[in-house]
């Protein structure tokens, strides 16, 4: 499959304001996260509590996002991106002004339907938005906003707390999320698909969308599993501070994500998908036989150079796949991957590790990555793979 190089506009007023409204949203979440288990602890919370609290929101995407995919579908993108902007604004704010545990986690709660909304309909959004012939592009850089608040949300947040306070991060966190309600107010709504307008309405899962985000999920199995045991690894090992892995997978997804989109608007999804799986095996290998601190650096590098590559090229390829009606429905399966990682990879892998130690866990990543390469092209060979043509947005 091989998608036209066509130099249509990308960079127009909707798109840019899109990607500052994701930038925004996400800053105010990570700003959250260096600074929450701290707070948390400073006001006499158990360990196990931190873990309750600050995980909590979790649950709630991997219920609703479909749902979110599907009234994303029925126009409702724009109206979603600002409720979940809403939801995000005010239940953050509330937290300055509480040390008790069940109020932190019922908050924690409310902030996962704003993490259900958000993402999903400004994706939608931005699927809608930018032209098909350059829709690797716009997707890899609109990853590119999101991955930029996560590197920047963190030390910012902590700067906060570290000159102003607890309080101040998260009195900043809310304004932040509200600061972007008036950044995406001036997008246009792009017009909704043919079906939606005769009344009928998609798979609340689009099937087409389901191949691409298993490829996917193997990508994120594993850099979850990285998440989670590194730090063991390290400590086992004596690799020194293992949290540079994530600077340089952090940097390299950076320039992978639009530059792979770009890539695959010209020789199609499937190479540049299959470059990140490989760099994302590469990088699991060396973290399963790391000696050394250098090695993590350059596994830091690989994963990721894979995972942008991969997220990139399987959100364009699931967009790609199905009509345009069911893009919003697409983004949500694509977006789940993250979530059940989330829930799945730790008691997946911690089970691997029980048994055969923690190094096992990144041979076992390896190997689930490079089958997925596998499936990939089987999956090409079989059609699954294919555009269609009812992907191109409708005209206004």
């Amino acid at each position: 499959m091989s998608v036209g190089a066509g130099r249509e506009p990308l960079w127009s007023r909707d798109y840019v304001l899109t990607l500052l409204t994701t930038f925004s949203f996400f800053a105010s979440l990570f700003y959250l996260t260096t600074t929450l288990p701290d707070y948390i602890d400073d006001v006499g919370g158990a360990e196990w509590e931190v873990g309750l609290v600050v995980g909590a929101f979790a649950v709630v995407p991997i219920v609703l996002r479909p749902y979110v995919g599907r009234w994303s579908d029925r126009g409702g993108r724009k109206w979603l991106v600002r409720g979940g902007l809403v939801v995000m604004a005010l239940s953050i704010a509330p937290m300055a002004g509480t040390g008790e545990m069940l109020a932190l986690f019922a908050l924690r709660l409310v902030q996962g339907i704003g993490v259900a909304m958000v993402p999903t309909s400004a994706a939608a959004l931005m699927a809608a938005i930018v032209p098909a012939s350059r829709r690797g592009e716009g997707v890899g850089f609109f990853g590119m906003a999101a991955g930029s608040a996560q590197m920047v949300g963190p030390v910012a947040g902590a700067w906060f707390a570290a000159q102003w306070g607890f309080g101040a991060v998260f009195v900043i966190a809310s304004l932040t999320a509200a600061a972007a309600l008036l950044v995406v107010q001036p997008v246009s709504e792009p017009p909704v698909g043919a079906a939606v307008r005769s009344g009928r309405s998609g798979p609340l899962l689009p099937p087409r969308a389901i191949f691409p985000a298993s490829i996917f999920l193997a990508t994120t199995l594993a850099f979850t599993a990285a998440f989670i045991f590194l730090p063991l690894l390290g400590k086992e090992r004596g690799l020194g501070e293992v949290a540079f892995f994530f600077t340089m997978h952090g940097g390299a997804s950076l320039v992978a994500r639009p530059l792979g989109g770009r890539i695959s608007d010209r020789v199609g999804r499937v190479p540049v998908i299959t470059f990140g799986l490989s760099g994302m095996v590469v990088a699991m290998i060396l973290l399963g036989s790391a000696e050394s601190f250098a090695v993590v650096l350059a596994a830091g590098l690989c994963s990721g150079l894979g995972l942008g590559s991969t997220q990139t090229g399987c959100f364009a390829l699931a967009l790609d796949r199905v009509p345009y009606e069911q893009q919003g429905g697409a983004t949500a399966v694509l977006q789940l991957a993250w979530d059940v990682a989330g829930i799945g990879a730790g008691v997946a892998f911690g089970v691997l590790a029980s048994l055969w130690g923690v190094a096992s866990i990144f041979w076992g990543s390896a190997l689930l990555v490079a089958v997925a390469i596998v499936v990939l092209h089987l999956g090409r060979a079989g059609g699954l793979t294919r555009a269609t043509p009812l992907s191109t947005p409708p005209p206004a």
